[in-house]
């Protein structure tokens, strides 16, 4: 108890000491001194706190800018998605429409049917002679008739028919055999395709007068062809004064490899 009490004392009179000193000082103003040396020591501290204190507000306040902007970013992507696919499906349906537009006038020309098909899949063992459609028997195609696309334009023929689906022997494959007939100079010949790659036409007589650009038709000697479908235009011609006959590379208008919409061509 008496080691308590002396504790108590000193803690009460170093307290005391130190307050009458602080009151001496600042009656003979030594403690203006004191308060100028501290804060000349402290003034550089003061400023780097505060420098650090502002590039921390400032760092708080890019980061949150930051977000802003990230978040606003993915809401402008999110914009731009939706207005792209939107386009692309406007432009489909243009393509579409168009090709049907094309189609309509064909058929009112040549007083036919058509039976607008999409193409499925190609035949994997020949995917550059073959290409199979999404109609079939169901939908009234039926073996041998010719497929167009846009105004009349062949790319081939029928050969084999399901309930659903169909596939078509594309004019490029070898095995394709159409009568053309060259629309200005009416000389006739065979058209057949060249490995799914072009188109060539032979048996064209010698004297026949041919020229780069001619434009090659069916010749309309085939039940299920139909005169005057666009086959393509000649391309190069082969002539040699000791053969019998002529040949030419046709170019088809039309990119076998881009098919998308095609027309079965049925008599009305």
């Amino acid at each position: 108890m008496k080691k308590l009490f002396q504790n108590k004392f000193w803690i009460f009179a170093i307290t005391l000491f130190f307050v009458v000193g602080i009151i001496v000082l600042n009656y003979f103003q030594i403690m203006d001194s004191v308060k100028d040396s501290l804060y000349f020591v402290l003034l550089p501290i003061q400023k780097i706190s505060f420098k650090i204190g502002d590039s921390i507000a400032e760092s708080f306040a890019i980061l949150i800018s930051i977000q802003d902007l990230n978040r606003e970013n993915q809401k402008l992507s999110e914009e731009v998605r939706e207005l792209t696919v939107k386009n692309v499906k406007t432009e489909e349906l243009k393509r579409e429409n168009q090709a049907l537009k094309e189609a309509l006038d064909f058929t009112e020309k040549e007083e036919a049917r058509l039976i607008p098909g999409n193409i499925s899949g190609l035949d994997p063992e020949n995917p550059g002679d073959f290409v199979i459609i999404d109609k079939g028997r169901e939908d009234g195609v039926e073996k041998d008739l010719a497929v167009i696309v846009s105004d009349g334009i062949l790319i081939g023929r029928v050969i084999e028919v399901d309930k659903r689906s169909s596939k078509i022997l594309l004019i490029t494959n070898t095995e394709s055999r159409v009568s053309g007939i060259v629309q200005d100079s009416r000389a006739r010949g065979i058209v057949k395709g060249e490995h799914g790659l072009g188109l060539r036409m032979e048996m064209i007589p010698q004297n026949a007068l041919l020229k780069a650009q001619d434009i090659v038709i069916t010749a309309g000697l085939e039940e299920s062809l139909p005169k005057g479908l666009i086959i393509g235009k000649i391309w190069e011609i082969e002539s040699s004064d000791n053969e019998i006959f002529q040949k030419a590379s046709i170019r088809s208008p039309i990119s076998f490899k881009s098919l998308e919409i095609v027309f079965v061509l049925k008599n009305k």
